[in-house]
């Protein structure tokens, strides 16, 4: 998966959440879309370069459940390199809502897989 498009987020943080069958889902896509849109927030603030060839303006991408829809291709403006971070980090994030103790952990493991792929030097 190449990681290109808003639907492509959703779908790897689906597989990762186990969140598969649509009838419903657990996560909303607004709520996974939503995630998407904070990552974008947190590499802006922790890792500001990773973003500045794709930034115009001052302003950061924000996107919406339509977005993520089949067939819309709407790319998300972020290096292959950290890609995965941001999968990592919309799991994280969708897993912080959870009652379970064992999805705290989870959680705290999936924003911590994302602070480190972003500071990790190369």
């Amino acid at each position: 998966m190449a990681l290109d498009t808003v639907e492509d987020y959703i779908t790897a943080s689906r597989d990762l959440l186990q969140d598969t069958v649509d009838s419903p889902y657990r996560y909303t896509t607004t709520t996974l879309v939503n995630a998407l849109n904070f990552a974008l927030l947190e590499i802006r603030k922790l890792r500001p370069d990773i973003l500045l060839d794709y930034l115009t303006g001052a302003t950061v991408p924000d996107f919406t459940a339509a977005n993520a829809a089949p067939g819309q291709d709407v790319t998300v403006p972020v290096d292959y390199q950290y890609r995965m971070a941001v999968v990592y980090y919309i799991c994280g994030h969708a897993q912080l809502r959870d009652e379970d103790n064992t999805q705290d952990a989870r959680s705290a493991a999936f924003l911590n897989k994302f602070t480190s792929q972003l500071l990790q030097l190369v």
